[in-house]
């Protein structure tokens, strides 16, 4: 999960370090009880006030409230971790099966007894591996929380005294049998204290997507790696790379260089700042000449079987209308031939596709571009955003997919022109709807000679750009077969960065554990081929994950909302809920993992 602060409410004098969960809701249950719940009395708090003691007694010992002694003890006992024909298993031929938890953030770095009683109280509630979440986080520095050091600006060096908490809570988990899946990548945020010019700041959050090509932030990966993996553990004895209780590490998490899941694959690295965006554009350029021969040959190919320009997408059976849900206030008028509109938002719960128009019954065709055209105008400075999507009334549970346009833009009281090229993708059943989306504010939104038209007069090679010349850019207006190039440059590049870094774990570091990259469901049908050299196929779910609002749409304890419906009864022909999604990566061959899994309280649906 991508976020920006824990979302656990910590007491402040609470003894015990409350781990930030993301896995079934009973593991959650179960931790959360163990934790927080704990027969120590935490004092009182503005943000505690209204809570309740919840007494907590430790299981007996061999009872049958206390599973430890199904774990291994210490963990690794029977050698190394090892991933084959689809299974995990012990160096000895044991077939291993998991049940664990996340830890993260600032509960990786307890004290002794903390830690102690923490392993103790996982292995009792039946967890025989804990991930180790959010080691690099940027919000937790300064309460000692973070691998980085407290009070300083800095995110290259790991602070000794932290790496030794982390050890000692490594060394317990052990101790109990509970093998330890170790992240790098998760959250680090680089800045200027690290060498980057202050553009750095406009990257996407943690600088993802940037990280899997830019080749300083690469290199500095594994630096991280070294220093996390190749120190000895003063309470084992064995570096994390060299112990056998550590059952897996995990490369980059939730990450894409292609995007989220199969969201506007390959859109949005346009708005890379420089000169992160120019180092894209080179290793884009020289990728197009290594396929092609010259420029002649590169605009042939991009030219063959371009989207003829100008056909109406809209048809005759296509109308506008109005969706507002619980909480929310819309009013809707539009013109008889659909190019002219008028949104009146009154009443908003904050969050933004909340309150939407859509336009339904359109038929776009896989792969190929069209055009969508218009200017709009608002009653005061605002956001909007515009998508397409599958035309059917359940389409936001399945919020993170589109079918190739999800673009938000600024609007101001004066009429502004817009110009947006996408190239569709997803198009297997359904017709399609345009939707607008505007309710995380009150106000009103004018938009006027609306067009959605296949092709584009401008798509294509252009000489100005031509990569043997100059250098390619960012294509944000691409033919059929220049964006099937452009993907496949994407995920070819993202092969190249799991090379590069398998290398650095395998080869320099030693590690024997199995590895992963990222979780499969980022980056659409290429994160399979990105993890192809993988040991094993890992994946995250949550039914109905929080949607967060106020004017960005970002991460937000205050505002969101969740759906509250259950997840059986979304399931049809072509959709199982989220169950169904992760299935569908099964690899044959590799070992599969759910390493987050959860249905968010509150909830009145879940386990």
């Amino acid at each position: 999960m991508q976020e920006a602060a824990p979302c656990i409410p910590k007491p402040r004098r609470c003894p015990y370090p409350v781990p930030r969960m993301k896995t079934s809701s009973l593991v959650t249950a179960l931790l959360v009880s163990l934790h927080c719940l704990a027969p120590v009395a935490c004092a009182a708090t503005d943000e505690t006030a209204g809570w309740f003691e919840w007494p907590y007694a430790e299981p007996a010992a061999g009872s049958a409230l206390d599973s430890s002694p199904l774990n291994h003890k210490p963990a690794g006992v029977f050698g190394r971790v090892e991933a084959r024909d689809g299974h995990f298993f012990t160096a000895d031929g044991q077939r291993l099966r998991f049940w664990g938890c996340n830890i993260s953030s600032e509960a990786n770095f307890p004290d002794e007894a903390s830690a102690r009683r923490l392993a103790k109280r996982l292995a009792q509630g039946g967890v025989n591996i804990a991930r180790l979440h959010h080691l690099d986080n940027p919000w937790s520095v300064d309460s000692a929380g973070s691998l980085w050091t407290p009070g300083q600006p800095g995110r290259t060096q790991i602070d000794p005294a932290q790496l030794d908490r982390l050890h000692r809570l490594v060394a317990a988990l052990k101790a109990e049998g509970i093998y330890s899946n170790v992240n790098l990548k998760v959250s680090r945020t680089l800045g200027v204290a690290d060498g980057y010019p202050a553009s750095i700041a406009e990257c996407p959050p943690f600088q993802k997507r940037v990280d899997y090509f830019s080749a300083r932030m690469v290199e500095q990966q594994k630096e991280f790696a070294r220093q996390l993996l190749s120190v000895k553990n003063p309470y084992t004895g064995l570096s994390l790379a060299e112990d056998p209780a550590v059952a897996m590490v995990e490369i980059n998490n939730e990450n894409s260089l292609l995007g989220l899941r199969s969201r506007d694959v390959g859109s949005g690295l346009d708005l890379l700042p420089e000169p992160f965006r120019g180092e894209l554009e080179a290793l884009w350029s020289k990728w197009l000449r290594a396929r092609y021969a010259d420029g002649a040959a590169l605009c042939d190919a991009w030219q063959t079987g371009a989207t003829p320009a100008g056909l109406q997408v809209i048809t005759a059976a296509s109308a506008w209308h109005p969706e507002a849900q619980p909480g929310n206030e819309l009013t809707l008028s539009a013109s008889p031939d659909r190019r002219s509109l008028h949104l009146t938002l009154t009443r908003s719960d904050t969050i933004r596709w909340r309150s939407a128009v859509y336009l339904d019954q359109l038929q776009l065709r896989e792969g190929e571009t069209y055009t969508l055209s218009f200017r709009a105008r608002a009653d005061r400075p605002r956001q909007l955003q515009v998508s397409v999507a599958r035309d059917e009334a359940s389409w936001r549970t399945d919020k993170w997919r589109t079918r190739g346009l999800n673009s938000t833009f600024k609007l101001g009281t004066e009429w502004s022109e817009h110009r947006l090229v996408f190239n569709a993708h997803s198009v297997v059943d359904l017709p399609s709807r345009l939707s607008f989306q505007a309710g995380h504010a009150l106000g009103e939104v004018w938009i006027e000679d609306l067009a959605l038209v296949s092709g584009s007069a401008s798509a294509g090679y252009r000489a100005e750009q031509d990569p043997w010349k100059a250098q390619a850019r960012v294509p944000v207006d691409a033919t059929p077969a220049q964006w099937r190039d452009w993907l496949q440059f994407l995920s070819d590049t993202e092969v190249a960065y799991v090379a590069a870094l398998r290398s650095c774990l395998r080869d320099e570091l030693g590690v024997k554990a199995p590895i992963v990259c990222s979780q499969a469901n980022y980056g659409g049908i290429s994160g399979l081929a990105r993890e192809r050299s993988s040991d094993f196929i890992d994946s995250h779910s949550y039914w109905q994950h929080p949607d967060f609002g106020g004017p960005t749409a970002s991460w937000n304890n205050r505002y969101w909302t969740i759906l509250n419906t259950p997840q059986l009864s979304e399931f049809k022909a072509r959709w199982f809920g989220e169950i169904g999604g992760i299935a569908q990566l099964r690899v044959k061959g590799k070992p599969f993992t759910v390493t987050e899994l959860d249905q968010p309280a509150p909830h009145e649906y879940a386990c």
